[in-house]
């Protein structure tokens, strides 16, 4: 971050790009750290909750950082502002890292490989023969492939179909990032703690009902005299109903991702748990 901070302030894309894949490389360390120690910290009894609120706070974090970003750039030194902010946002994961309790290394003398295709392969033919933990990992893929068209369409959808600018898109964002922190914290609930996948086919197709409604709601959209902000949605009933519709969608996502990714965890070995969530990640 310390990177990207002399990116903005010198206005050097070059090093900005950089600083990006710096953070990707980071978040594939850090996806199977964070969901392999898991059951380390909060034994099985707790593991789908314990999931439930890593899924929610991340949606959270992603939704505070998109809103706090474009609003710090509006003031008279933006690019500084956001620089700082980065920098006291990454000290701050540093100290909460810090802060979690120590897990041992449940391979200790794993060897790491040089030849990343082969590795790969072996990573994904580990995966593959675990049936429980392969079939939550194609449902998750399946779930992060509908994730990610949603979220990459949302600057399209709000220009092209409803003539609109960057404070619809924020919207959206914040409709999606809040139905999947709800839908990840319900499904705890109504599972009782249970890691079980037996939820995951309703949620798959509400999931899919509701974008089928909301594709639905956008497309008699009239662009010339579309929702060109959020007074406008939020004073049209459609405008609601694809809000709503949005926020269904993402609620039954959370409510489909959660329990998958206990079943990863809960499945695995604990010499293999960390790989199979990588494996997961690669297969997203």
């Amino acid at each position: 971050m310390v990177l990207g901070a002399a990116g903005l302030l010198r206005d050097d894309l070059g090093l900005l790009l950089v600083t990006l894949f710096g953070l990707g490389v980071h978040s594939a360390f850090f996806g199977p750290l964070k969901y392999g120690i898991l059951p380390d910290l909060v034994g099985p009894a707790a593991l789908l909750a314990a999931n439930a609120w890593v899924e929610a706070g991340t949606f959270a974090a992603i939704l505070l950082g998109t809103v706090a970003g474009g609003a710090l750039l509006t003031f008279a030194q933006g690019r500084a502002v956001v620089a700082v902010a980065a920098i006291v946002v990454a000290l701050a994961g540093l100290l909460s890292a810090w802060a979690v309790p120590a897990a041992p290394g449940a391979a200790p003398g794993l060897a790491i490989g040089r030849n990343p295709v082969r590795e790969t392969a072996a990573l994904l033919g580990l995966a593959r023969a675990n049936r429980p933990a392969w079939i939550a990992i194609l449902g998750l893929s399946w779930f992060w492939t509908i994730g990610a068209i949603f979220l990459a369409e949302f600057p399209t959808l709000a220009r092209v179909q409803f003539g609109a600018g960057a404070s619809v898109v924020t919207l959206m964002l914040s409709m999606f990032a809040l139905g999947v922190g709800l839908g990840s914290l319900l499904v705890s609930r109504l599972l009782r703690g249970q890691i079980s996948a037996r939820l995951a086919p309703a949620a798959a197709i509400a999931l899919s009902v509701f974008a089928a409604d909301f594709a639905a709601i956008c497309a008699r959209i009239d662009p010339a005299r579309g929702w060109h902000d959020i007074p406008s949605i939020l004073g049209a009933v459609q405008g609601w109903h694809a809000l709503l519709a949005l926020l269904l969608v993402a609620a039954a996502g959370g409510a489909f991702s959660v329990p998958l990714y206990a079943v990863v965890q809960h499945d695995a070995a604990a010499a293999q748990r960390s790989r199979l969530v990588a494996a997961n990640n690669v297969m997203n």
